[in-house]
């Protein structure tokens, strides 16, 4: 695995950036799912054992999610536009390269489900088996949330960086169509939409800061107003959100309700 993680450093610096920090939010979404509801074995039971030991299986896992891209040519990798029908099968293809990289016996079938498996979709569309529902193994689950999120969240050749409240919001919009609904509604519990310091602009057209986020509340933040909605400056005024949900921002709405 150190090997592998070396390959993939020498070979595009994005990516590995991106499994790292795809393994930091993964590891928080487990975390929380397995303290509060266990991780699922292989029988498809709940069950509370072991946990830190799985969860750095998972944590390997994710580091080497995207292991298979070392493959791909690097003008593919970081084409600015669109992919054409060939390159797109072509980065269709490191998932299974990633788990051939990966055959050494020494090596968790966990981690290499989590490798094989996180272009899988919910609803049977994704990739490379097509595979849906809970067939999909529950570390790749989550590991597809973490990998969309943050995709969407890092600058890359094609595409801007997305501010966090965006990523979130993809997520989300895909809640039962790309993503596990258990995996999302764990992901909402630990990733906050608009983090502390996050510009936001309420649904009257107000904008301010965010100031905190209730632990226990990560999308009903607490917000220093100072500006109206026209631009023009305001004396600062302090708005909890948890207490004026008719103020939230419509991609909040959703979150809020589910």
């Amino acid at each position: 695995s150190v090997i592998a993680l070396s390959d993939l450093a020498a070979a595009d610096s994005y990516t590995l950036q991106h499994s790292i920090d795809v393994c930091a939010v993964g590891l928080m979404i487990a975390k929380r799912i397995f303290d509060e509801q266990g991780r699922i074995d292989y029988r498809g039971r709940r069950v509370f054992d072991k946990l830190e030991h799985w969860l750095a299986k998972l944590g390997v896992g994710l580091m080497l999610h995207d292991i298979g891209k070392v493959a791909i040519p690097a003008d593919v990798l970081n084409k600015p536009g669109r992919l054409d029908d060939e390159e797109m099968a072509l980065v269709r293809t490191h998932p299974q390269v990633g788990v051939d990289l990966l055959a050494s016996d020494a090596v968790s079938p966990l981690v290499k489900a989590v490798v094989r498996s996180h272009h899988e979709r919910w609803d049977g569309t994704g990739y490379p088996m097509g595979l849906s529902g809970t067939d999909i193994p529950h570390f790749a689950r989550i590991a597809a949330v973490a990998d969309v999120f943050d995709a969407v969240t890092s600058e890359r050749p094609y595409h801007p960086a997305a501010r966090q409240h965006v990523g979130h919001d993809v997520i989300n919009r895909n809640d039962g169509t790309q993503f596990d609904h258990e995996v999302v509604a764990y992901f909402n519990k630990v990733v906050a939409p608009y983090p502390p310091g996050d510009e936001i602009v309420l649904a009257d057209g107000r904008s301010g800061v965010v100031v905190s986020c209730p632990k226990d509340d990560l999308a009903r933040p607490l917000v220093r107003i100072g500006f109206d909605a026209g631009g023009a400056r305001v004396e600062p005024e302090e708005i909890d959100l948890a207490q004026r949900e008719d103020l939230l921002p419509s991609s909040l709405v959703a979150v809020v309700a589910a």
